[in-house]
């Protein structure tokens, strides 16, 4: 049970809990700091009393509180409801704002409870599951204003009237707007327009981002480039438009080869391989290849001359920190290779990459296994932590959870030190000072004990409880 449980929880914490810090302002005297913890953790105890709920603590201005149903509202800190609780509250990637979105309507909420966009724009997304949806990443976002789509920017800003029936890309650089009407299902068409709607290039069935003043684009069964005019650079001659532009080149296929053409078509080196590309990284540097000799998929990666700089052994792939690619066989045992391709690190197993190939992992740190014991290593993969735990996770915030050879699970910091212990089964950070807790009655998996601990060690669950979680641990 345990087993089953912490795995399930920790999926679930890596999805829902992007996080966001707290008191990244000027420090509060340690006695005030102490009550605002403290009113925290009782005001999430009374709307988070299950592991599936999904909370977040903003900037410590007020708390996003949940229901079994996935509906979501806002709490400030004395208690006060600012939003009930029918809405769905989805953090932006990068910024200190929240998207709202009700039945109909849309809204954009700041950090202190003020509207940057009021609940007014339509509900577009029906995706309200996908926790990560920052549709506001770039500062900017289409949206929908009574049936017309627009562009608004995260100060409330109209960048692009509301005055088009299709939703759009914008391209900021070269001042367009790209469309895609699938209307005609079975003849989709891809085009191009000015910031008022004149049609500048297509349509065509697939038209790409543009890079290096180029994009490549499809008509029929073949591939070609233009440029920002709509002037075809390159003719729809390749097999399949491959990448973008990058550094002066980009790979495509031809002739059932994949080949590194400039940007006037001309052929730097065709790959005499049987290998399939899968990724480019680090700006032509590298390509991930695939065998695809075998019932499995076997990576590896090959510089822009050819030449093999990772042998193809790997069932799995991933970009850490964007300097670092970690290559897993099929044991988990994991490499750690370079920019240059040159093996920096081995370790039996890396924690974090639970996702499918090709997704870029970024953490400041990293729990790893290493002769049988676990430990934490930083960006660079130097040991922070020493390897001497039974079971370790990173969790953000700079902490992490252990399990001792004893068997105790501990919440440490990055130094090694412990910040946390007690009877939980799991842990992990809702705050920059404040900790969420689980411990599960082995005998009956829906029976759990949830609550908050901080960190000066003041916690929700009174004494009957942590008797009843130390109980439980022993029988586990």
């Amino acid at each position: 049970m345990k087993h089953y449980c912490t795995k399930h929880i920790l999926a679930l914490v890596l999805i829902v809990f992007p996080i966001l810090s707290i008191g990244q302002g000027k420090k509060a005297p340690v006695d005030s700091n102490k009550q605002r913890i403290s009113q925290l953790a009782k005001l999430i105890q009374q709307y988070d009393a299950r592991y599936d709920q999904f909370n977040y603590i903003a900037d410590g201005n007020f708390v996003i509180v949940s229901d079994s149903n996935m509906q979501q509202g806002i709490v400030d800190i004395s208690g006060k409801i600012f939003l009930p609780i029918k809405y769905r509250i989805i953090p932006q990637a990068g910024t200190s704002l929240f998207l709202v979105v009700s039945d109909t309507k849309m809204g954009l909420l700041n950090k202190h409870k003020k509207w940057v966009l009021p609940m007014k724009y339509d509900r577009t997304t029906d995706c309200l599951e996908c926790t990560d949806m920052s549709i506001f990443s770039k500062g900017y976002a289409c949206l929908s204003l009574n049936g017309k789509f627009g562009i608004v920017d995260t100060n409330g800003k109209t960048l692009i009237p509301f005055k088009f029936d299709l939703p759009f890309r914008f391209d900021r650089d070269n001042r367009m707007l790209s469309f895609y009407d699938d209307s005609d299902e079975a003849n989709p068409q891809e085009y191009i327009t000015d910031l008022e709607g004149n049609l500048l290039i297509g349509p065509y069935e697939i038209i790409g981002p543009f890079s290096e003043g180029l994009a490549s684009f499809r008509k029929g069964d073949r591939y070609g480039f233009l440029n920002t005019k709509g002037r075809i650079v390159l003719p729809c001659k390749y097999e399949n438009g491959g990448w973008e532009f990058v550094n002066g080149y980009a790979i495509v296929v031809q002739n059932g080869k994949h080949s590194l053409i400039d940007t006037k078509g001309n052929t730097k080196l065709v790959f005499d391989t049987p290998l399939a590309f899968e990724y480019n990284i680090w700006g032509n540097s590298m390509f991930i290849v695939n065998n695809e000799s075998g019932t499995n998929d076997q990576y590896g990666a090959i510089d822009i001359n050819g030449n093999s700089l990772i042998p193809c052994r790997y069932t799995q792939w991933y970009i850490i920190n964007s300097n670092y690619l970690a290559m897993l066989n099929d044991k988990e045992e994991c490499d750690i290779y370079n920019k240059e391709g040159r093996l920096v690190a081995h370790f039996t197993r890396l924690i974090g990459m639970d996702y499918d190939e090709g997704i870029e992992y970024s953490s400041n740190y990293l729990a790893v296994l290493k002769d049988s014991m676990w430990g934490f290593v930083d960006s660079n993969f130097k040991t922070v932590v020493p390897f001497r735990y039974k079971e370790a996770k990173y969790l953000g915030y700079g902490y992490g959870s252990v399990v001792t050879t004893d068997g105790q699970t501990q919440f440490i910091n990055m130094s090694g030190n412990t910040v946390v212990s007690g009877p939980y089964e799991l842990l992990y950070p809702a705050s920059a000072d404040l900790f969420k807790f689980y411990t599960v009655n082995p005998k009956d998996y829906g029976d759990m004990i949830v609550g908050y601990i901080d960190i000066h060690g003041n916690s929700t669950a009174d004494k009957a409880q942590l008797e009843q979680m130390r109980a439980w641990l022993k029988k586990d």
